[in-house]
């Protein structure tokens, strides 16, 4: 007798594995020795009392452009986001289940935070004349070792592609050069904060965009794994969001960087 095979264990969040086997007359079991073991990825819920809940993100630079349009973009494809920020008020109105005051800086408020997620996003921005504040690398460690802690695996960071092994082709390397000779310091922090991501144990995806503007959403497209040699394209915000969430779940992302 042939049935569907049912047993299931949980691989990743958002995600089960149901192991089946192939018999080889097309039919499926579970009995040992009749074909062989594959394994099925499904949907599904992580506990029952998150019906109706895809994923829990905790969201950190959530006040900024690029993370308000993440939390829009998460709340609307049935995610959950808990965003942290210093000042709550910046936060009014957007579409977050909880906004936690918190300091990227202090691990204490940071694992508070990440409690019950299933990921985090680091949208961190610097404004003004805070360049020489060490939010991407200080922060990004602070958050990195805080998800270690608490056991939440899965990271996806908000970069840049104007630096570094991140530019390709004439015009675009002409851009980084002149961005460096400008921006030492943000570089020497995007250095460090890869250094830190590469080195987390994480499964980890940076996305990194060249120029980002507002406007609408121009629909979905995929973002490849290696810097654009012609002109970069703009990216909305909108679209922004888009890659996150698209990558969120996707194995292939992991431990690469995306180039929308």
């Amino acid at each position: 007798m042939t049935r569907p095979g049912v047993r299931a264990g949980v691989s990743w969040p958002g995600r089960r594995i149901r192991a089946v086997r192939d018999g080889t007359d097309g039919s499926r079991d579970l009995r040992p020795g009749r074909g062989r073991a594959t394994f099925v990825l499904f949907p599904c819920p992580l506990r029952p009392e998150r019906r109706g809940v895809l994923m829990r993100i905790t969201v950190f630079g959530a006040s900024g452009r690029a993370g308000r349009a993440f939390l829009h973009a998460a709340a609307r494809a049935g995610h959950e986001c808990a965003a942290v920020v210093r000042d709550p008020e910046r936060l009014a109105g957007a579409p977050a289940a909880r906004v936690v005051r918190g300091e990227p800086f202090d691990e204490g408020e940071v694992r508070a935070a990440l409690a019950g997620a299933d990921a985090a996003v680091i949208a961190f921005a610097l404004r003004g004349g805070r360049r020489n504040v060490p939010l991407y690398s200080r922060g990004t460690r602070t958050v990195v070792d805080a998800m270690r802690t608490v056991r939440v695996p899965r990271l996806l960071v908000l970069s840049e592609a104007a630096y570094g092994p991140h530019t390709a082709g004439p015009l675009n390397r002409t851009v980084s050069a002149l961005y460096r000779a400008t921006a030492r310091p943000v570089i020497r922090q995007r250095e460090e904060q890869d250094a830190i991501i590469a080195a987390s144990g994480l499964d980890w995806t940076i996305v990194r965009p060249v120029i980002l503007v507002e406007g609408p959403a121009h629909g979905h497209r995929r973002a490849p794994f290696t810097p654009h040699h012609a002109r970069a394209p703009r990216t909305t915000y909108a679209d922004l969001a888009h890659v996150l969430l698209d990558a969120l779940e996707d194995p292939s992302t992991y431990r690469r960087d995306l180039y929308p």
